[in-house]
């Protein structure tokens, strides 16, 4: 899986987050250096986030072999 990943902060907008795909899905919240902000994905929303991570890596190994 993808190690490192950033999105700016959507609270101050001044900093990034940055998060690990693996870690997400594995209910880890990342935050802000910044303000602290945090993002994190709803437990409800875990088995969805794994199943599309899965399929987009499935898509791309499939992309490198052509």
């Amino acid at each position: 899986m993808m190690e490192n990943l950033k999105i700016p902060c959507p609270n101050c907008k001044s900093d990034e987050i940055i998060y690990n795909v693996a870690a997400l899905i594995g209910g880890a919240g990342f935050e802000c250096p910044t303000c602290n902000s945090q993002i994190k994905i709803s437990n409800t929303s875990i088995l969805e986030l794994k199943s599309t991570y899965e399929k987009f890596v499935e898509l791309k190994s499939n992309l490198s072999k052509k």
